[in-house]
């Protein structure tokens, strides 16, 4: 019988979300503070959710501290936890991360890097990077000029 209701209990705080890990707790009010522009009260949720090494958690991190959202801007801390998530796949971390390497924000000014990492988010289908991808192409930036290459990108960018 004991055992029947601690089964019982033990169904009921799963069900009620009491067998989330803290983390992930953490890291749902991160993400719902932070949509309903709570930022002072995201940011040290996101901070714990970005340090659990949580992918999402990283990007919307580097996200706060590039736009000064709920504390003050910082792009270096940006570029630092773009770069983690986007080491771990995340597309949205890889385009932002080619952005802060182009213009030299948090990161040093490296037009090779930017190059590589645009190449990346737009092959996985990201339109803002193939944008950007297709302007590094028509200027020569981190690589020779190519037209063709420009116009490719572009194209792809609008759909075509």
């Amino acid at each position: 019988m004991r055992r029947h209701i601690c089964a019982a209990l033990a169904l009921m705080f799963v069900i009620a979300g009491c067998g989330k890990k803290p983390v992930d707790a953490s890291c749902d009010l991160a993400m719902s503070s932070f949509y309903a522009a709570n930022y002072k009260e995201a940011l040290p949720s996101m901070r714990t959710c970005a340090e659990s090494g949580n992918l999402n958690g990283q990007f919307m991190l580097g996200v706060m501290y590039s736009g000064g959202f709920g504390t003050q801007q910082d792009q270096t801390a940006a570029a630092h936890w773009y770069e983690k998530a986007a080491n771990k796949g995340h597309i949205g971390a890889t385009k932002n991360l080619a952005i802060a390497h182009y213009k030299g924000q948090g990161i040093k000014k490296d037009f090779t890097q930017a190059l590589k990492l645009f190449t990346v988010a737009a092959k996985s289908g990201d339109s803002e990077a193939m944008t950007n991808l297709s302007q590094m192409y028509a200027l020569g930036h981190g690589t020779q000029a190519d037209e063709k290459q420009a116009e490719y990108w572009a194209a792809k960018a609008k759909g075509k």
